[in-house]
């Protein structure tokens, strides 16, 4: 059976850039002139940086961005085993998964979410100045007084890049790359280009973190199910922070480091599932 190759991965990454980049504009250009029309901004509202820094961060306009960026690379990852004659759902891992990987593999996504919190908030720390504000931008954007806005923000925000991102990542790019190297390459790798896409360096550090669990959950199971679900509830959790945790003092965006005992805890949790995902591991399809 045809397979995708490596070299179709660094292919797959251009076309999925551009294609994000360009879907994720137009987007974003149409939230802008919805929010224009209903009387969210006039002209000087975009006076100054703050002004324009203010409206990225708006629903309308940073949500849509996420979303058509998540189709940008969906539909690459989809479109290029068309063209290339290769088995779709093979080519994305779309196959079944233990149980036992969709019950331990978000739950150690929990505990993960932990840890990559407290790396991003030292290097935070130790370099202030590197940064584009995409993850405070991020929190400001869920945080909407509408039950009906906050489910289309909610789904905006994990269900779609969740779901779209790892069609991509760990099932096109990953699976492309350990169709000739070795697990642990094709996933560390896919992992470093996963974190390097958010361009913002505080979240390319935690997506990059994220991403090394991701891509043992799919090169474990041979499927993307779980890596989808893990996905899906760390964004999940990321806006339930942003609109019910507000009072929290510790982690990225306030004065204090997240105690170590909830990191360390968060640590073991996540190695304790990862080991439940490898034990209960199935035979992957050919």
């Amino acid at each position: 059976m045809r397979t995708l190759r490596p070299v179709h991965a660094a292919i797959m990454l251009v076309a999925g850039f551009v294609a994000a980049q360009a879907i994720g504009g137009v987007f974003a250009i149409a939230g802008l002139g919805l929010l224009w029309a209903t009387g969210g901004i006039d002209g000087s509202t975009l006076a100054g940086p703050e002004g324009v820094t203010r409206i990225l961060a708006s629903p309308l306009v940073l949500i849509p961005s996420a979303v058509g960026s998540s189709l940008g690379f969906a539909a690459v990852a989809v479109g290029a085993p068309l063209v290339l004659r290769v088995p779709v759902r093979a080519a994305i891992a779309w196959r079944r998964a233990p149980v036992v990987a969709w019950v331990l593999g978000p739950i150690g996504a929990v505990g993960l979410g932990a840890v990559a919190d407290q790396a991003v908030f030292y290097f935070a720390r130790a370099f202030p100045w590197a940064t584009l504000g995409v993850l405070g931008a991020f929190g400001d954007a869920a945080r909407v007084e509408s039950p009906i806005a906050s489910a289309a923000v909610w789904f905006g925000m994990a269900i779609v890049p969740g779901t779209c991102e790892e069609i991509f990542f760990r099932g096109a790019v990953q699976s492309a790359l350990a169709s000739r190297w070795r697990g642990a390459a094709a996933v560390s790798l896919t992992a470093a280009v996963f974190g390097a896409i958010h361009l913002d360096p505080p979240q390319a550090i935690g997506a990059a973190i994220l991403g090394l669990y991701l891509g043992f959950l799919a090169h474990e199971t041979g499927s993307i199910g779980p890596s989808i679900a893990a996905h899906v509830l760390n964004n999940s959790l990321a806006w339930v922070a942003a609109n019910f945790l507000t009072d929290l003092d510790f982690g990225y965006g306030s004065a204090n480091p997240t105690p170590w005992s909830i990191v360390g805890g968060g640590a073991v949790l996540c190695l304790a599932c990862a080991a439940g995902v490898r034990f209960g591991r199935r035979k992957k399809p050919e």
